[in-house]
């Protein structure tokens, strides 16, 4: 059996941003009963679709934060409906095909939002921040709102930014008495060792292409305008570059050479 392993890799991007469909500034006819009584009410029914559920650290939070929202406005019927990752994307997926998308809704940006902008059924954020008292367009960087932004309008607020980092198991390399890699040959050295020992190198999985393409963008922002060509991706919609071959072809190698699981491609 497989001991641990050697090094970690911890990586997220700003991947979530909240989104507003067409549905939340207009007239939608609804056969939901619950929507029907929070109308004859005088109420304003707003569904809430999000990935804050209570395995999420950061559910608590934005918990609490909905519910002094309620407090504060009780005009408001606030309809919250949950779903941790892929499950929201596909909630996401099968409710626009039946022209039934939630008010707000967390997202991710890219070419995962775009359908949904070429088919006009996102609002566009600048009109609400024209107005709004409560949030600015420079509360945030031009690259938080670079991956939500086609063709110069934004249609996603961004809610999630993280950072990436190589954690190393110090008693590990202490114990075969190796040093931490600093070149890709370095690293396929110490997964050498560490295969030797039964110890899995490099914990990256790729279930259904999670979280590894992460580990792609990293080491394609190592490359030659790499990071130009990852931003320029909302805009040019270009993958297939030399760059993203050559990662390509490193991973590979890696994968060859016993650095990630032997079941790589069935783990998170």
């Amino acid at each position: 059996m497989k001991k641990t392993v050697g090094i970690k890799f911890l990586t997220l991007a700003l991947i979530m941003t909240i989104v507003f469909s067409f549905s939340a500034c207009g007239n939608k006819t609804s056969t939901n009963n619950n929507s029907k009584s929070s109308s004859s009410s005088g109420k304003v029914t707003i569904k809430l679709a999000d990935t804050y559920t209570g395995s999420d650290s950061k559910a608590p939070y934005f918990q609490a934060e909905l519910k002094k929202f309620m407090a504060e406005h009780p005009e408001i019927n606030l309809v919250q409906e949950t779903a941790s990752g892929d499950e929201l994307r596909n909630k996401i997926k099968v409710e626009l095909a039946a022209n039934n998308l939630p008010d707000v809704f967390t997202y991710w940006g890219g070419s995962i939002l775009k359908p949904l902008v070429v088919d006009k059924k996102v609002l566009n954020i600048d009109e609400y921040l024209k107005v709004s008292k409560s949030l600015k367009k420079s509360d945030f960087s031009d690259g938080a709102w670079a991956f939500y932004t086609y063709n110069g309008v934004p249609y996603g607020i961004p809610t999630e930014g993280y950072v990436s980092a190589l954690v190393a198991n110090k008693k590990l390399f202490a114990e075969y008495n190796l040093q931490y890699p600093k070149t890709e040959e370095d690293l396929l050295n110490v997964a050498k060792v560490f295969n030797q020992h039964g110890i899995v190198p490099l914990a990256v999985g790729s279930k259904g292409g999670n979280p590894s393409h992460f580990y792609f963008s990293e080491l394609y922002n190592q490359l030659p305008n790499g990071t130009q060509e990852i931003e320029d991706l909302t805009s040019s919609y270009k993958f297939n570059t030399a760059n993203a071959l050559k990662v390509a072809q490193i991973i590979d190698e890696q994968r060859k050479a016993g650095v990630f699981h032997e079941r790589y491609c069935s783990k998170w």
